[in-house]
């Protein structure tokens, strides 16, 4: 099962029995467990994104020890319990206390909710408020504890009942006199907010990325869904309306793969403090789903409302995701104010202040610790506030970053100048300059390549990339590949090669006349009403015609444009020959008309190339076959084209097969 894949233990250190994963190929493999199945990522995700975080973070060598080993082989469950019935997005007001004995052990009392794996854990990280003496005054701060299940007091409530993720067990615990050891304690006493701050920042990574997963299920599962519904006999995916739904669920998947894996890949690249972005990637992404999901349903219409097909479930697992592990509500006030609402003990620059209140009392005090939100943390990722790193042919996408940035940092000025120390009662303005940030972070996901460009051949690299990226997109999205190449073709017949003199010796020239059997492969381009593009490619072989020491072989690629009109397609184009002739030696005779001259031709290879400018119609046979007929090829390289034009003349007779549309769907049109 899921143990024996290592699934329990992705970042655990190889040596507890993990996988040892970093946060890119940890998250990369939330998104592919995410894109099956959502309750199996929620049970994963609570036991090792949360559920035993702290401890991999903050633990002692012998609690990693203990626990560890056991946890990532899945022996034992893990889950993290913080929520309680008070205390929701405001962490800090849970009433879970822990009171210390004697004997230095804690007595924890309280109970917490709507815990994922709540009854098969058997590792619970808790959260509970512990008394402290700071300058002579008792003071609550937040601690965190390993309780074991087997423990006495401890008891959960029935399984809750969910709109969503019903696959996955959620449950109340209750703690009731449970006496803990004071070796359970993770990390210092009164640091508990923080470590579940720093929990959470990692979770929503990897909530991000399930989310990522999640829509690219959806968006194939849509795509295939139009591509396969006909109606007015066609394909719905040949209706403007779908087809925007398609484009916008592939531009929401790739902005959100953007952002997450940006992320990540600064975080292993050394980044510490990552708790804006992963509140950013929380955020978009898990919107985002929910736009993909809600268009995927309408894309399937009545079929996504049965419960019959996977679409609805997909939409009740999928609205968790903009609850749970800090509503987007309170995530956009944390990224507005840097997370700060009341006590925020967890930014530096803030130092030990905990009502925000008071320390807004100084307006000018705060537009510098704020401001700095919305310009330091961006110029620090990129370094600096302009982007010097772009490549020129991006200046203008650079320039205008910049000015965005500098206008986000003006208006978190004015905004902060208006409201003064009421500016953390007031939600809208925060969630406005919340989503500036977003969209600012975003931008910088959409171009963090482009950014760090140096030379022209990387920047041709993304470009091509990103072009394959599009089509890919545009192929499977709108179903476009019918419309792109309805009709493939071979092509049998005979080029006739053009008078071509020859150099014999120096006696003179000779012209060479041959039956010349050419087989072709073609394709067809539809363009716009009546017009197409016909790229084809094609063998000739000349034999040796009248002259024996002679043979010639011919390779041509054409590109022509045709124009239909009623059953008739008209074309013409540019050819491109190259002609291989091979001289065998021997004797050969020459009758110019008044005498025969003989002459020897020696052993010699020569190959020729030239353009050709087509002329031609075909007319259709039945439904499969067609007659392309007089192709007219004029002949740039031919010698004293004056003296006669059928010298610089030469036709192509054929018999053209078009593929059925069902065998070019099984190659074009494949998944």
């Amino acid at each position: 099962g899921l143990a024996e894949l290592g699934l329990f233990g992705l970042a655990v250190p190889e040596d507890f029995g993990g996988l040892n994963l970093d946060y890119t190929l940890y998250s990369r493999v939330f998104q592919e467990i995410s894109s099956s199945d959502g309750a199996v990522a929620t049970t994963l995700g609570a036991h090792q994104s949360i559920g035993y975080r702290a401890l991999l973070n903050e633990g002692t060598e012998k609690q990693k020890q203990e626990w560890l080993p056991k946890l990532a082989s899945g022996e034992i469950i893990a889950a993290f319990c913080l929520t309680e019935p008070g205390s929701g997005s405001d962490a800090y007001s849970i009433k879970t206390k822990a009171v210390k004995n004697e004997d230095g052990t804690f007595t924890i009392n309280g109970q917490k909710l709507w815990i994922t794996n709540g009854g098969k854990a058997g590792f619970y990280t808790v959260f509970c408020k512990t008394d402290h003496e700071v300058n002579g005054k008792k003071q609550e701060k937040i601690s965190c504890f390993i309780v074991e299940k087997e423990r006495e007091g401890v008891s959960f409530g029935a399984k809750e009942d969910k709109m969503g993720i019903r696959a996955s067990e959620t449950r109340a615990v209750y703690f009731d006199k449970v006496v803990v050891p004071e070796e359970n304690i993770i990390g210092e006493l009164g640091r508990g907010f923080k470590i579940a701050m720093n929990v959470l920042n990692s979770g929503r990574l990897s909530l991000g990325s399930g989310c990522v997963g999640g829509m690219k299920n959806i968006l194939k599962m849509a795509s295939n869904h139009a591509y396969n519904r006909k109606q007015f006999n066609k394909r719905i995916t040949e209706f403007g309306l779908v087809q925007d739904k398609l484009a916008s669920m592939a531009a929401h998947c790739y902005a959100a793969e953007s952002v997450v894996y940006m992320t990540t890949g600064s975080m292993v690249k050394g980044m510490h403090d990552y708790q804006l972005e992963s509140a950013i990637c929380k955020v978009f992404c898990s919107e985002a789903l929910w736009k993909v999901v809600d268009q995927g349903l309408q894309i399937a219409a009545g079929c996504g409302y049965m419960k019959e097909y996977p679409y609805e479930r997909l939409m009740r697992d999928a609205r968790i995701n903009l609850i749970f592990e800090g509503t987007n509500e309170i995530l956009r006030a944390f990224i507005a104010l840097a997370g700060i609402r009341g006590p925020s003990e967890n930014l530096a620059k803030l130092g030990k202040i905990a009502d925000v209140s008071k320390f807004l009392q100084d307006p000018v005090k705060s537009l510098g610790v704020l401001t700095d939100f919305g310009t330091d943390r961006i110029s620090k990722l990129l370094g600096g506030t302009n982007l010097t790193k772009a490549h020129p042919r991006l200046s203008d996408f650079a320039n205008y970053f910049s000015d965005m940035l500098s206008e986000f940092a003006l208006q978190v000025d004015r905004t902060l100048i208006k409201y003064k120390k009421s500016i953390i009662d007031f939600e809208l303005p925060q969630g406005r300059l919340a989503n500036m940030a977003i969209e600012l972070y975003l931008y910088i996901g959409f171009g963090q390549e482009f950014f760090l460009m140096k030379n022209l051949n990387s920047f041709l690299k993304i470009h091509l990339t990103f072009l394959v990226f599009c089509f890919l997109t545009s192929s499977q999205a709108f179903g476009e590949k019918k419309k792109l190449i309805s009709k493939g073709f071979f092509s049998l017949g005979n080029l006739s090669l053009y008078p071509r003199k020859v150099q014999i010796d120096t006696n003179g020239t000779t012209e060479d006349f041959n039956f010349n059997p050419y087989l072709s492969f073609g394709l067809e381009y539809p363009w716009k009403k009546s017009w197409s593009f016909y790229p084809e490619a094609g063998l000739a072989f000349t034999g040796n015609g009248r002259h024996n020491a002679i043979s010639r072989y011919g390779l041509f690629l054409l590109g022509d444009i045709g124009y239909k009109w009623k059953d008739f397609t008209f074309q013409t184009g540019l050819g491109l020959y190259w002609t291989l002739i091979d001289g065998d030696g021997g004797t050969e005779s020459l009758n110019n008309g008044n005498s025969t001259t003989n002459f020897y031709i020696p052993e010699f290879t020569s190959i020729s190339s030239n353009f050709n400018l087509n002329l031609g119609f075909s007319y259709p046979i039945g439904q499969l076959f067609s007659l392309k007929a007089l192709s007219l090829k004029i002949d740039s390289s031919v010698y004293n084209i004056t003296n006669s034009l059928k010298r610089a003349i030469s036709y192509r007779i054929g018999l053209q097969y078009f593929f059925k549309q069902k065998l070019l769907d099984s190659y074009f049109n494949k998944d």
